[in-house]
């Protein structure tokens, strides 16, 4: 009898065909038995010849129970015609024996491959022993029950060719068919139809040689397949191992091991209930693997697993449309490139349920990784959905479906680079665990020292647990498009994003998270992010965070934060351009904070709120140059300002609107220290406890309200410039203290809206330009310098004032007046001080209000320190109630005059002239240089009759009925 040892090169164990040979025939019954005559050989059951066979010379056939051939010397090729069913009992079917020469046992032309039948334990269907010589063998169907009984058992080191048709074996430790050992030089070709086994399905081994394997579909009862050899090639149909329950430990679907070449194995599904599913390993020195499969569902071990063992082969693993595997370290993807060859999985959907179980686990030591999956969900502890792991210069590139992990310390997608580049295109992934062990159930966490680009436009990334971060990403430079990202759990922030070497150029949507929004770290490198809208909702978590002293370019959405910033970024000399569509904090925490020593831009699109104390809406702070362009912005809590920009070099600030309500808290400010600052408004820009505006410009300052108003608690605006101050108004400045108070260089003032209240200007010549309105509710202060009021508009004094009062413009010593100055407020008795001179220039017009019929008429009154001039027309508004005779007898003065005034400098407005029996005019003192009121009188005829008026003057009179053509009356003063 023969005696032989199977070896499994990765699971090890003994074969039992040795001890199946070893047991003695004699001890068993038998249904076919076989005889030889001469050359030929007879082989019947019972009646009935099954087999029929003609012998070379150098063969003979031992007699007995079944059929032992043995080649003794030279090359035999023996054909046998079947016409039944080979069957036995207790023994095996046939032995096929070469001690010196090859051997081959096939069917005569015509006749059909001979079914094998046996029963009892040991009987195994073909024994075949190559004696150091090939063997080739064409057997049809084989059926074996019974312990240990084996489909087919080859040993020997040589080569072998098997062809069956489909085999069933059924009993404990029965194999279908166990070829090879791993001494075995000669090749190795198994080719057979379906298998069926309680036990093992295939286990073949050509150790240097090639082994081809080919079948159809195998049912078995814990191991489907095991191929080793040189070269090995595999090709199944579906594979199930579950017959015994899946009861034995350490099973597997389809393996194939190759030691000097290629691995391939191409399967239909594959069920392994207690095992691996399909796997290939390559553990010679070349060598590559290559699996494609059908639906993979495995327990207890890798759903598909490749490993490359030398330092150039790759692993190539697709086709199969999804991979499932329960229990724990049973990895539905599993790929290992110990060299720098590449690694590319295809697949579809992948479901794990143990823990330390991943979706994929692929790593390199230094080539490239291609994973492209569908969906990946994990549920266990530390199950990872998509790892891609490459060292030195090999780069990661993977493409999946949603991730879906649930487990403590479960990340969805992870990856680890050398200096090569990380491309991971995702779906959707969402992470429920929390962090534990090192693990934190990231969502993404990506790093390299080469570029990682993120292809996750459209994707959310998710996740539920506590203490996680969503997405950590490291690379030389950050590419692409993030995706969404959303957290859930107590202290997990969105993403945070670290460039070493080169820029970030990143693209991230709609943020929202417990803790932390975004963070962008990049060193002396340049970044440009784009975001959607972010919000941060937990107490001291920021929105998004840029520090970079790169150039800094930053689109985003709303912008939302509890008691820290919305949008901080801490830039150096490069370039910062913000454009922000609107930022919230809540607690204390500035909206958009932005520092840097270089220029920096901000473009507020939408609305800017702040509600805590120290938390300005807009605060920007640079050595270089600001330009801020905002649309609303408010603040509520103390000392929080609405917009701030500290430069140092030119300063503006564009804002449509800015309200500040807390205490001390200025609307905007607005410094350079070595520059100019301008400021340009419109809609509401307003303080409630100080200024409006407040500006410190080294050289110029230029406020300029294009529409709507500015005010201030305190002042509407405070400006100190170095070399001047422009102010250009189109809508309305108010203050509570000053409108304007402007200190430094002259200050030039042009007003087409509306200034009420009273001004502070500077220690030079300033110039007050007035086309629109200017409220004089106070008394103002031009300072020194040869200040010019020039006014084509309305300079109206004390008009909302209910009692009579006194404006002085201190300081001024011109005003030049082409419009109308309005004393008239319903009351007499407000003046207008002016200490210096007045000019008016024919189209001019003084407004006054004045008090008729008592011995000393009252009036508002115009009040000079210097000369006046031109010609102005004096409007009065009369407000007794019935005609009045106003006395000259002590003198009501409408304006007083400085020395060398023009005695026709004011004359009375023709339509104030004719008061009933009453005709006014304005008559000019040389002496005291005052302008007041004159009148001639008549009596009136007829008594209440107002019918009649009879004029008489008062040197000179005259008679006129008033439907007179004409008339002429000369009054003293010479006036026609």
């Amino acid at each position: 009898m023969l005696n032989s040892t199977f070896r499994l090169a990765l699971l090890g164990g003994a074969s039992t065909a040795a001890a199946i040979l070893a047991l003695p025939q004699a001890a068993y019954a038998q249904a076919t038995t076989c005889s030889q005559t001469g050359t030929t050989v007879t082989c019947v059951d019972g009646a009935t010849t099954v087999l029929t066979e003609t012998l070379p010379p150098s063969a003979a056939v031992i007699a007995g129970p079944g059929l032992t051939t043995i080649n003794v010397g030279s090359p035999a090729t023996l054909t046998y015609t079947a016409t039944g069913t080979f069957a036995t009992t207790g023994v095996p079917a046939i032995r096929l024996t070469t001690v010196g020469a090859p051997l081959s046992f096939t069917p005569a032309t015509g006749s059909p491959a001979l079914n094998i039948s046996t029963t009892g334990a040991n009987a195994t269907g073909v024994i075949i022993t190559s004696g150091g010589q090939p063997v080739v063998a064409t057997l049809g169907n084989i059926s074996t029950t019974g312990t240990n009984a084996f489909g087919v058992a080859a040993i020997g080191d040589s080569a072998l060719t098997l062809t069956t048709g489909d085999i069933s074996t059924t009993g404990a430790g029965s194999t279908a068919i166990d070829a090879g050992t791993a001494t075995q030089t000669g090749n190795i070709s198994v080719t057979a139809g379906n298998i069926t086994s309680t036990g093992r399905g295939i286990r073949t081994n050509s150790g240097t040689g090639t082994n081809t394997t080919v079948v159809g579909n195998i049912n078995s009862g814990d191991r489907g397949i095991l191929a080793n050899g040189a070269v090995v090639t595999i090709t199944t149909g579906n594979v199930t191992t579950s017959t015994n329950g899946g009861t034995t430990p350490g099973g597997y679907g389809v393996i194939g091991q190759s030691f000097a070449g290629n691995a391939t194995i191409t399967t239909g599904a594959v069920n392994s209930v207690n095992g691996a599913g399909v796997g290939a390993n390559v553990f010679g020195t070349t060598g590559s693997a290559l699996i494609r499969t059908g639906a993979i569902t495995a327990t207890n071990n890798n759903g598909i697993f490749a490993f490359i063992g030398n330092a150039t082969g790759s692993a190539d693993i697709g086709g199969c449309p999804s991979v499932s595997t329960t229990g724990n370290n049973a990895t539905a993807i599993s790929m290992q490139v110990q060299g720098t060859g590449t690694g590319t999985i295809n697949c579809g959907a992948l479901t794990t349920t143990g823990d330390n179980s991943n979706g994929v686990f692929a790593t390199s030591g230094g080539g490239n990784l291609v994973v492209n999956t569908g969906s990946a969900t994990t549920s266990g502890v530390g199950s990872y959905g998509v790892t891609a792991n490459t060292s030195g210069t090999g780069t990661v590139t993977t493409n999946t479906g949603v991730i879906t992990t649930t487990g403590v310390g479960s990340t969805g997608l992870f990856s680890r680079a050398g200096t090569g580049t990380i491309d991971v295109g995702y779906g959707n992934i969402t992470t429920s665990g929390i962090g534990a062990g090192g693990n934190t159930a990231r969502a993404l966490d990506l790093a390299s020292t080469g570029t990682i680009n993120l292809r996750g436009s459209g994707a959310t990334l998710r996740t539920n647990g506590a203490g996680v971060t969503a997405a950590t990403v490291t690379g030389a430079g950050v590419t692409g498009n993030l995706g969404n990202v959303t957290t859930t759990g107590v202290g997990s922030q969105g993403a945070i994003v670290t460039a070493l070497t080169a820029p970030v150029n990143l693209t991230i949507g709609n943020v929202a998270t417990t803790s932390n929004g975004v963070i962008v770290n990049a060193g002396t490198n340049a970044v440009t992010l784009t975001t959607g809208t972010v919000t941060a909702t937990e107490a001291g978590a920021t929105g998004t965070v840029v520090n970079a002293t790169g150039a800094v370019t930053f689109t985003g959405g709303r912008q939302a934060a509890n008691g820290a910033n919305a949008l901080r970024i801490t830039g150096g000399a490069g370039a910062i351009n913000a454009t922000v569509a609107g930022a919230a904090t809540t607690g204390t925490g500035t909206a958009v904070a932005i520092t840097g020593t270089g220029p920096i831009t901000v473009n507020n699109t939408g609305t800017i709120s702040t509600v805590g104390a120290n938390s300005d809406g807009i605060n920007v702070a640079t050595s270089g140059t600001i330009g801020i362009i905002s649309a609303l912005v408010t603040t509520t809590g103390t000392n929080s300002r609405g917009i701030v920009a500290n430069g140092g070099g030119a300063v503006t600030v564009a804002s449509n609107g800015t309200t500040t309500s807390g205490a001390n808290a200025a609307a905007i400010v607005a410094n350079s220290t070595a520059g100019s600052v301008g400021v340009t408004l419109a809609g509401t820009n307003t303080s409630a406890t100080l200024d409006g505006v407040n500006v410190a410009a080294a050289t110029t300052a230029n406020l300029a309200v294009n529409s709507g108003s500015l005010s201030g608690g305190n002042n509407g605006a405070t400006i100190i410039s170095g070399t001047g101050t422009t102010v250009t108004n189109a809508g309305t400045i108010s203050g509570g203290n000053y409108a304007l108070s402007i200190s430094g260089g002259a200050a030039t003032i042009t007003n087409s809206g509306t200034i009420s209240g009273r001004i502070l200007l500077t220690g030079n010549a300033d110039t007050v330009t007035n086309a629109g309105t200017f409220n004089a509710n106070a008394s103002s202060d031009f300072g020194a310098g040869n200040d010019v009021f020039n006014n084509s508009g309305t300079l109206r004094v004390l008009g909302q004032s209910a009692t009579a009062g006194t404006v002085n413009f201190t300081g001024l010593e011109t005003l030049n007046n082409n419009g109308l100055v309005d004393l008239r407020n319903g009351h007499v008795g407000d003046v207008l001080a002016l200490p210096g001179s007045y000019s008016g220039s024919g189209a001019a017009t003084l407004g006054v209000d004045v008090l008729l019929g008592t011995a000393t008429g009252t009036a508002d009154q115009l009040r000079l320190g210097g000369a006046a001039s031109g010609s102005t027309v004096v409007s009065i508004t009369a407000l007794n109630t019935t005609p009045a005779m106003l006395s000259t007898s002590t003198g009501t003065v409408l304006v007083q005059a400085g020395a060398a005034s023009n005695a026709g400098a004011f004359t009375l407005d023709s339509a104030n002239v004719d008061q009933g029996l009453i005709q006014y005019g304005i008559i000019y003192n040389p002496t005291t240089f005052a302008f007041s009121p004159d009148y001639s009188s008549g009596a009136i005829i007829g008594g209440g009759d107002r019918g009649l008026s009879l004029w008489f003057g008062v040197e000179k009179g005259c008679l006129r009925h008033p439907s007179a053509p004409d008339r002429k009356c000369h009054d003293r003063h010479g006036r026609r």
